[in-house]
Order: C-alpha cells, then sequence, then structure tokens
C-alpha cells in the first residue's frame, strides 16, 4: 500500500473528534447510495460513485459508523487502510479520472459493522454530500408472538395478531416484516399476506394457527406457538361430545331444554346446516334422504324430559362438528340444544420432498425431509424417523434436516406421526447421494469450479478422476471377494481330502500302476 501525498497520520486522530462534533450538530448531510445486505461473516462490497459537486479535493476519507477512519485514497489512486480493518479491507476504487469511484470490500462482516459508510473531502470535518452507502446487516427475525381472542364465536370476525421483531442491524434498514400463516399445520392462502389477520369463524370445528415472520430481501423467523381456535356457539351449550373413529357408530343423545314458545318438531341440523332428520312431539320422525341409509331416530318427545337421541352409522371425517336443534325447521336455533361429534383418527403422513428419489450433494449445508401430517385428530405427539430401518433417536419434530451432507447420508428414510389413536402408516423417500451437481450455481460445485480456476474443462477432468476412483475403488473389492472365494473353496477342498479313510488310498493307485506289478 502507498501513502496519500500531504496526509499524515497523526493528525487524523485528531481530525476524528472534529468529526464527531461536526456530524451532531450537522445532521445527516447525504442521500446515500443504495444500501448493501449482507449476513454476518459475509463480504460486504460497498460501491459508490462521488457526486460531481463534490468540488476540487486531493484525497477522500472513508468514514465508519461508529466515525473510525476506514481508508483514504487520493486522486493519484494511492490509498491507505488503517486501523482495525487493515486485515479486512481491500480498497477497489478508481479516483484518477472521472467518474470517480469509491469501492472496497470488507470482509468476515459483524453486526457492529452496520450503519452508514460516508466520505470526507481532505479529511474527516468536510463531509462531502451524497457521498457514501449503508451496510446492512441481516438477522433472523425473532420468533413471533400470535395472539387472538380468548372466546371466538362462530360465524362472527376473529382477528388474530402476529408480531415480530427484527433482528436486522442498523434500525434504520427500511426493511418491512411480512407474515405467513398455516391452519392445521397447512399453508393457508391468503390475500394479503400480513398482520393482523382477520377472518370470519365458518367453522364450527377446532382448528390451530401459527405464523411465521420474514423480512424482505431477508431471513424468516420460527414459527410461533400455536393459537388453538376454539369456536364459541352463543346460541348452543352442548352436551358431551361423541367420540368415535372412522366407520364406526356414533350414539347422539341429548335432552331438549325447557325453553319459551311451543313447537310441534324439532329439527337435527348437520354442522354443515343441512337438516338430518324430524321428530314431532306424536314421536313421528322423517330422516332426511342424504341419511336416510345411515340414521336410526331413537328418541322420544312425548313426554318430558323430551329426548333426542339417533344413531349415526358408518361415520367420515366430515360428519365431524355440532348438531343442533331448530325449533319447527331449522332457521329458529334452540339454545343449549344438540352434541358435537368428534371423529377421531390416527394420522395421516406424507414424507417430502416426494420425488423418487430425492437427490442430494456431498456438502450440500441443509438438506431438509418434512413429515407433512395431511390428517390427524387429534394432533400429533410426536413423530418417528428411521434411516435404512434404523430408528433416529434424535430425530422427534417433523423437519429432519442432513446437515451437512455425506456419503453415509443416502438410503431410506421414513417417518410416522403419532397420536393418542395410533401411529400412522410409514412414509418413505430415497435419498441418493450424488457427488457431483446439475445445477452451476450449486455451493459444492462452485467450491470445485473455484479450485479448478472457473474452467469448466478442469471442472469435468476433476468429475472423471472421481468416477474413475470411485469405479476403480469398486474393481478392487469385487476382485478381494473372488480372491476371498476362491480360497475358502480350496481350503474346504485340502480338509476334504485329509478327511478320507487311508485304505481308500489303495484304489487311487492309476490303472498302468496295477498291470505293472
Amino acid at each position: 500500500m502507498n501513502n496519500p501525498t500531504r496526509y499524515s497520520m497523526d493528525t487524523l486522530q485528531t481530525s476524528l473528534m472534529i468529526y464527531v462534533i461536526g456530524i451532531v450538530i450537522h445532521g445527516v448531510q447525504c442521500q446515500l447510495s443504495s444500501p448493501v445486505l449482507v449476513r454476518e461473516s459475509e463480504t460486504a462490497s460497498l460501491r459508490w460513485q462521488l457526486p460531481a459537486a463534490s468540488g476540487s479535493f486531493t484525497a477522500v476519507y472513508v468514514i465508519s459508523p461508529s466515525g473510525a477512519l476506514v481508508l483514504l485514497a487520493n486522486t493519484l489512486n494511492n490509498y491507505q487502510v488503517t486501523g482495525n480493518y487493515t486485515a479486512r479491507v481491500t480498497y477497489t476504487g478508481n479516483l484518477t479520472a472521472d467518474p470517480k469511484v469509491m469501492a472496497f470490500d470488507l470482509r468476515n462482516v459483524v453486526r457492529s459493522d452496520a450503519g452508514d459508510y460516508i466520505c470526507g473531502r481532505n479529511g474527516l470535518t468536510d463531509i462531502i454530500p451524497q457521498c457514501g452507502q449503508k451496510l446492512v446487516v441481516l438477522g433472523q427475525p425473532a420468533k413471533p408472538s400470535l395472539n387472538g381472542p380468548s372466546a371466538p364465536v362462530f360465524g362472527r370476525q376473529v382477528t388474530l395478531t402476529c408480531s415480530a421483531t427484527s433482528t436486522t442491524v442498523p434500525a434504520d434498514h427500511s426493511l418491512t416484516l411480512t407474515y405467513t400463516w398455516q391452519r392445521d399445520n397447512t399453508d393457508i392462502i391468503v390475500t394479503s399476506p400480513g398482520s393482523p389477520f382477520t377472518f370470519t369463524v365458518s367453522s364450527r370445528d377446532s382448528h390451530s394457527y401459527r405464523c411465521r415472520a420474514r423480512e424482505s430481501r431477508g431471513l424468516e423467523s420460527d414459527w410461533s406457538q400455536l393459537y388453538n381456535l376454539e369456536p364459541q356457539c352463543v346460541q348452543c351449550q352442548l352436551s358431551s361430545p361423541v367420540l368415535v373413529r372412522e366407520s364406526e357408530t356414533a350414539s347422539f343423545r341429548w335432552q331438549i331444554p325447557a325453553v319459551p314458545g311451543s313447537f310441534t318438531a324439532v329439527y337435527v341440523i348437520s354442522p354443515s346446516g343441512a337438516a338430518v332428520l324430524q321428530a314431532n312431539i306424536a314421536n313421528y320422525h322423517q330422516v332426511s334422504p342424504d341419511y336416510t341409509a345411515r340414521v336410526t331416530y331413537t328418541g322420544n318427545l312425548t313426554a318430558a324430559p323430551k329426548v333426542m337421541a339417533f344413531d349415526l352409522r358408518s361415520v367420515v371425517r366430515s360428519d365431524a362438528g355440532n348438531y343442533t336443534c331448530g325449533r319447527n325447521g331449522i332457521t329458529s336455533i334452540i339454545p343449549q340444544c344438540g352434541q358435537k361429534l368428534v371423529v377421531l383418527d390416527v394420522p395421516e403422513v406424507t414424507l417430502s420432498p416426494t420425488c423418487q428419489p430425492h437427490r442430494v450433494y456431498v456438502g450440500q449445508p441443509n438438506a431438509q425431509l418434512i413429515c407433512q401430517v395431511t390428517a390427524a385428530n387429534p394432533s400429533v405427539t410426536s413423530y418417528i424417523w428411521t434411516h435404512n430401518g434404523s430408528p433416529i433417536s434424535s430425530a422427534t419434530s417433523r423437519e429432519y434436516s442432513l446437515s451437512p451432507v455425506s456419503r453415509s447420508s443416502g438410503g431410506s428414510y421414513t417417518c410416522a406421526g403419532r397420536n393418542s389413536v395410533g401411529t400412522s402408516s410409514v412414509s418413505a423417500v430415497t435419498v441418493e447421494v450424488q457427488y457431483s451437481c446439475a445445477s452451476r450455481d450449486h455451493p459444492v460445485q462452485a467450491v470445485k469450479r473455484k479450485a479448478t480456476g472457473d474452467s469448466d474443462d478442469l471442472y469435468r477432468q476433476l468429475l472423471t478422476l472421481e468416477n474413475e476412483r470411485d469405479k476403480a475403488e469398486t474393481e478392487r473389492a469385487a476382485a478381494e471377494t473372488e480372491r476371498s472365494r476362491e480360497e475358502t473353496v480350496k481350503l474346504k477342498l485340502e480338509i476334504k481330502l485329509l478327511e478320507r479313510p487311508l485304505e481308500s488310498e489303495v484304489f487311487s493307485i492309476p490303472i498302468q500302476t496295477l498291470s505293472e506289478s
């Protein structure tokens, strides 16, 4: 590095104090170029054009957000990196001709590097307006907090609020947080992803919701805690629920409450709003056509207490929900009249990615397998993972990471979900580990390409050598197996000859020998 002319490092520390005072007095004097966004430990490449109104100068000083001098360069393109930046900064600018460009790389970025890098004309106190650039160090948003009403009501709107905080620095980075939502671990497509999320409670069944924050051009947070939506019906507090599994028979039975007003018939209304049956006080009843084959009425409305009862055979999941009462029709709901049907079932899972085989690459930093729950009531409480038939004791959640991928990562993976009803059937995927990659931009390939001087020919030669090496190892192993087999056969033959009776040797004498005697 060459020292800039006419300026000594002895004056820089004194000038720095003056600069700090000046920046407090004058405030922000420049509108900087587009910010540079990097993650911690990455390299930030800062580059901006000096404005034409910079005036005359012989040297430009680059000042860090903390007020420290990063480097100075003059119009002869002599430059010097200073202080703690010596080991991390490489100057790549050009001030010899117009347009004059200040540029440098800052390696191994840390959070304290974030902020505005600005310019000083011939020193630290004369700040050049509109000259510099902001460095933004990205951070993962904090885990969101999900809040909603404690008693949501069926048929009314509910608002869920997902709140997360950014950890990106500096605080004035201007990046925004957006939110994605899931219901029962399944993505929800909403009109405008964000928070709050407002919708109408259109189902009388319970659901769980969760959210995740993502920063624009940045990172994604972990999922929030679950919000369990348990809709309340303002018109009915139902009897104890009926719990059955699919294909079983659900036996409903509840007492008709004493309510104001007379009625001649009670209608049973399904969770979808359809009439299941109607029965009158003379105990005449009629089952609706859609339920004729599956419903048997067993109630009695002739005397007090009036009891509504019926059996629903061959239950399916769509039968689940609240069965309520209508007075003389399906529109006049009788309060506190009805019963909930809960359909219990073992989980159903799908292991994704679903492509067979799922190809990954040696060195790939984070290859994920996800055990996707497609159905479960109650919710899944644990997951079971295997690799080539052996349990993976450390895998207990719905996601399993191969990080980093190695040659031993290949093989068959299965997952299953478990709840209080039972364990799902397993879903499987075969993982194939490859030592080359189809994508030119894959990080493993990029490293190999860099090692060979970014040459396609050399890169192909490297892959060829790797394939030949693997082939030679396979051939050597096969040859060793064949030699071992031959030695085993020879040894067994020698043992067999030693075990033959002594008299048998007489019969082994050649015929010509017997004739000579």
